[in-house]
């Protein structure tokens, strides 16, 4: 409780209201970190050990992605690295090379439909080209 006692001693905020809405946000944490903790020990279960490191030099080596990332993003440990996670990393690090894009979430690189991957592209690609 050393954070409520600073904001409410040396700041002036009202316990009372501090205390609700760390309570509010404490629940709203539970529903939204725990179900996530559990889906990716669910998902990790089912990847092999082989396939993460693979995925990760992958990522982490060769594209240069910060591992905390792929950490949180840990549904893309579900995807094919040959057919899935390969060709849209380069597919995208191309873009950035040329300066077409400046930079995309992995969500939206990995987990998205390929429909949707390239609806995507599109609209950055075109609001890029209008904005030049």
């Amino acid at each position: 409780m050393a954070v409520m006692d600073f904001l409410v001693n040396k700041m002036g905020f009202n316990s009372t209201l501090i205390a609700k809405q760390l309570s509010i946000l404490r629940v709203s944490m539970e529903k939204v970190i725990v179900p996530r903790a559990l889906f990716a020990q669910e998902l990790l279960s089912r990847v092999s050990e082989d396939k993460i490191m693979a995925i990760m030099d992958f990522l982490v080596n060769k594209m240069g992605f910060d591992s905390t990332l792929i950490a949180k993003q840990s549904s893309i440990l579900h995807w094919s690295l040959e057919k899935r996670i390969v060709p849209r990393a380069l597919f995208v690090q191309e873009l950035l090379s040329r300066g077409l894009i400046n930079d995309l979430k992995l969500s939206v690189l990995f987990d998205t439909s390929e429909k949707v991957f390239l609806r995507c592209l599109l609209i950055v690609m075109r609001m890029k080209n209008q904005s030049s």
